[in-house]
């Protein structure tokens, strides 16, 4: 559930992305000053009406998915679907294929597989050994050298080393001086 509901989000989004950029395109394809065949299509205002539904169906989703999940959990998730949404929507909806190069349609989908690998490893409630192996090996610079000169056996005993807890160091903190504000506030003016 924890992946299901921020992607139906993410979702949601998009739709609504998709449905006001159909929106717009209608109301400027129409052209000013609006005729009033443009006033009479049916698929204008339906496409209005999908638009604020589904707009106004967004915010509240985002309150019940965000009153169950983490955000820290759920935003990424969240948001490279609304990002695949955009993207594949674009593309298949709009054509704007037509408008790119093969380099511009080749980067675009690039983008796309990288935004759903992130998608995929913000959704693993733990990392992999070699993964949580990596991240340890380069959030310390000492990891980094031992990476490129240590032999395997030297570079997983500097990272059981690092793993061991240090002690906090609690440091003094100077009592606050008083403003003049505070001071007329505390009356000593």
């Amino acid at each position: 559930m924890a992946v299901i509901y921020p992607m139906s989000l993410g979702l949601l989004e998009g739709v609504t992305q998709l449905t006001m950029k159909a929106l717009v395109a209608m109301v400027f394809a129409c052209g000013w000053p609006f005729p009033e065949i443009c006033w009479l299509s049916v698929w204008l205002w339906a496409f209005a009406i999908v638009f604020c539904s589904v707009g106004v169906l967004t915010v509240i989703w985002l309150k019940i998915v965000y009153t169950r999940i983490e955000t820290t959990t759920g935003l990424p998730i969240e948001y490279g679907t609304v990002h695949a949404c955009s993207v594949l929507g674009g593309i298949v909806f709009y054509r704007e294929f037509v408008f790119m190069n093969h380099v511009q349609l080749g980067a675009a989908l690039v983008g796309l597989v990288i935004v759903m690998c992130g998608v995929a490893v913000s959704s693993w409630e733990t990392l992999p050994l070699c993964l949580n192996r990596l991240v340890d090996c380069v959030q310390s610079c000492c990891a980094c050298r031992c990476c490129r000169t240590a032999s395997s056996e030297q570079l997983q005993e500097f990272l059981r080393e690092s793993q061991k807890e240090k002690p906090l160091e609690l440091t003094s903190v100077p009592p606050k001086q008083f403003m003049p504000a505070d001071a007329a506030i505390n009356g000593n003016i």
